[in-house]
């Protein structure tokens, strides 16, 4: 039961590394899910040979990186995963550099823009800005303290 378990765990494993594409996450992204799905067959006893993990690999990878898979697929010496993720990482990097960047400066053109509009919504009423104090606190109000009755009981 336990390796018919195994076994199927494995061939969907498999699966999953040669269906697994990069796509718009990041190589440190796309690296991490290959590297958590081969240490899971490691982890039962069917770990990838280096030559297979590297097609499996190289295989998910973009049209942007097959300058870099042609390079790993012509040498004579197979690379090292560890080797190809530094690769990977920096190839990523100049893509990143290289990509064309926005032009956000104003640059004048023939075209004809319509005049600028602005819209103003008021409310009914204005608001009243007069100063109205309160009736009963206005025998306080004073700049002189010899107006005011500091000894009253009233209080």
């Amino acid at each position: 039961m336990f390796t018919a378990h195994s076994r199927a765990r494995s061939m969907n494993i498999h699966y999953q590394l040669a269906t697994l594409k990069k796509g718009d996450s990041s190589i440190v992204d796309y690296f991490h899910k290959f590297t958590h799905l081969t240490d899971t067959l490691a982890a039962v006893a069917q770990p990838l040979p280096p030559h297979e993990a590297l097609s499996f690999l190289l295989a998910g990878l973009g049209s942007d990186y097959d300058s870099l898979v042609t390079s790993v697929k012509t040498q004579v010496h197979p690379m090292s995963l560890d080797d190809l993720y530094g690769h990977m990482l920096s190839h990523e990097l100049r893509l990143a550099q290289h990509q064309p960047s926005i032009d956000l400066s104003n640059h004048s053109t023939n075209a004809s823009t319509p005049p600028m509009q602005a819209l103003l919504a008021t409310p009914q009423q204005a608001p009243d800005y007069n100063w109205y104090p309160d009736s009963s606190a206005t025998h306080h109000v004073t700049h002189d303290l010899a107006n005011l009755n500091l000894l009253a009981d009233e209080y």
